[in-house]
């Protein structure tokens, strides 16, 4: 569960889709993962990002039970944290984890269609600073 929950940026994007699946808060629907925001997308690659996470979001409430998206949901509405609602669904199975995975690297590769070479590479180096400060805390 720890290796999952500490994906890459991209996938924290694809993951930040699953939030807004689970109709936690309406806000989050229309709007693209801070992450991405810090990239300066333009209206058009914002458009496909969007319905990218659309689609994940889907794929993923197909993947969860009422009871996981309800225990979900508790958790990020009191917190506003995606990693603390998703650790506090311990009760996802192997298989729901596989295919989260896949689900995350699909979104992962989709997102890298979109942006450019520039965006990917800043987009990197951003993820890395939040994955170091992630471990100095």
């Amino acid at each position: 569960m720890k290796r999952f929950l500490q994906m890459g940026l991209a996938g924290l994007a694809a993951i930040a889709a699953t939030a807004s699946v689970l109709t936690v808060a309406p806000q989050a629907i229309a709007q693209t993962p801070r992450i991405l925001e810090e990239l300066d997308l333009t209206d058009e690659q914002r458009e496909q990002v969007q319905d990218i996470f659309a689609e994940r979001r889907e794929d993923i409430s197909d993947i969860l039970t009422d009871e996981q998206r309800e225990q979900f949901q508790e958790v990020y509405q009191e917190e506003q944290d995606f990693r603390s609602a998703v650790a506090a669904m311990d009760t996802l199975t192997d298989e729901q984890k596989t295919d989260i995975r896949a689900l995350v690297q699909s979104a992962r590769d989709d997102i890298a269609d979109v942006l450019t070479e520039e965006q990917l590479a800043e987009l990197r180096e951003i993820a890395q600073e939040r994955r170091q400060n992630r471990r100095n805390q």
